[in-house]
């Protein structure tokens, strides 16, 4: 089984059709040497959350002339680890996607909310999730790249710890690079969902590679939603 989460796809126009025009002329960037594990995912009592902020309709001009104010408030608040646009199957950007560190869920969307693109009123809608980062590269990937947002049906956390060891060894085996972590329930009793952040060939590729995850075969998953993306700050830095 592989379900899509099909209300999403419709509100944001992705498809998974291969061969995206806008990765045919993505410029070159260090490739990822490989993947590490980490032992924590935030220093100190810093958290790690996934921001997803879909762009309204009709706001590419504004988009275009916000966004140097934009990477320059980025890179001097010194809080995101990763971020970069979400494309449509056409490469036209849909969305923004940062992973950055915050004391708590008010600290995430009140720094959210000084983003110029933010401030601008840019976002038709923003979410926010706790995220615990498991592995990720050394080095910024290399485009084509796609996120893999996966969310849990109820009643599956005991089932997921079960298969937790299957899908390790499966993303190690991959021989992927990229960031790869759970999602931790609200009242801290294990993870409702994962999120995959590799490189691929094509949508097609990624997306007929993701359903090999023995989360999904084991039917954990209740959704899953892929979008290309492209890397514009890794590690706080401009890429």
């Amino acid at each position: 089984m592989f379900p899509i989460n099909q209300a999403s796809l419709e509100r944001t126009s992705i498809g998974f059709a291969a061969g995206c025009s806008l990765f045919n002329h993505a410029r070159l960037r260090r490739t990822a040497k490989s993947t590490v594990r980490m032992s924590s995912a935030a220093s100190g009592d810093e958290l790690l959350f996934l921001a997803l902020r879909h762009i309204r309709a009709g706001t590419q001009d504004l988009r275009a002339q916000t966004r140097p104010e934009h990477l320059n408030w980025i890179v001097a608040s010194k809080r995101a680890l990763f971020a970069g646009p979400m494309f449509d199957k056409a490469a036209v950007p849909i969305g923004s996607l940062v992973i950055a560190r915050a004391k708590d869920m008010k600290d995430i969307e009140e720094w959210n909310a000084q983003d110029p693109y933010a401030s601008v009123g840019m976002f038709e809608r923003e979410s926010f999730r706790e995220w615990k980062m498991v592995y990720r590269p050394e080095a910024p990937l290399t485009d084509p790249i796609y996120v893999i947002i996966c969310s849990d049906r109820d009643g599956a956390k005991d089932l997921r710890a079960e298969v937790r060891p299957k899908h390790l060894e499966w993303w190690k085996s991959s021989g992927r690079k990229g960031f790869i972590g759970p999602f931790p329930a609200a009242d801290g009793s294990g993870a409702v969902g994962s999120m995959i952040i590799t490189e691929g060939k094509s949508e097609e590729e990624v997306t007929d590679w993701s359903k090999s995850d023995p989360y999904n075969v084991a039917g954990v998953f209740e959704s899953v939603e892929i979008y290309p993306m492209s890397t514009v700050l890794f590690d706080g830095e401009l890429v």
